[in-house]
């Protein structure tokens, strides 16, 4: 009987260990630092991003957070040659998260225009409607 009860707490304590080291590989994202991004076309960026959130988030939510976000900027910038992201400004306000995307792009007279989207965010990554 005690080798039951000695087995099992050995158990326990292995998949708890497992457990705990499986959630410290994910990393957290920095304060200030520069996410890669790829439009279909090739064309690469390096957008820099300010993290000023009160809580720290994993960084791959974030990365999923700054693609949807720069999905729909992109489709309603509607210029997909000329769209250039240049910097994510993420903080807290209290009860929101907001991303703040400054992006530019040429319009039809190909003089460039810029423009800031910001957008709310949920600490698993979702990513709700732009605020106007």
């Amino acid at each position: 009987m005690l080798r039951r009860s000695y087995c099992f707490v050995l158990i326990f304590f292995m998949v708890s260990l497992s457990f705990l080291s499986a959630q410290e590989t994910q990393k957290m994202a920095p304060t200030n630092y520069s996410f890669e991004w790829m439009k279909a076309n090739g064309d690469e960026y390096e957008i820099l991003v300010e993290n000023n959130l009160e809580n720290e988030m994993i960084q791959k939510l974030l990365e999923r957070v700054y693609m949807q976000i720069l999905l729909k900027s992109l489709m309603s910038s509607r210029n997909f040659e000329t769209f250039n992201p240049e910097k994510f400004t993420l903080y807290s306000d209290g009860k929101s998260n907001i991303s703040k995307l400054d992006f530019s792009f040429l319009d039809d007279q190909n003089e460039e225009q810029k423009r800031t989207h910001y957008y709310l965010f949920d600490y698993s990554g979702n990513v709700f409607n732009q605020i106007k």
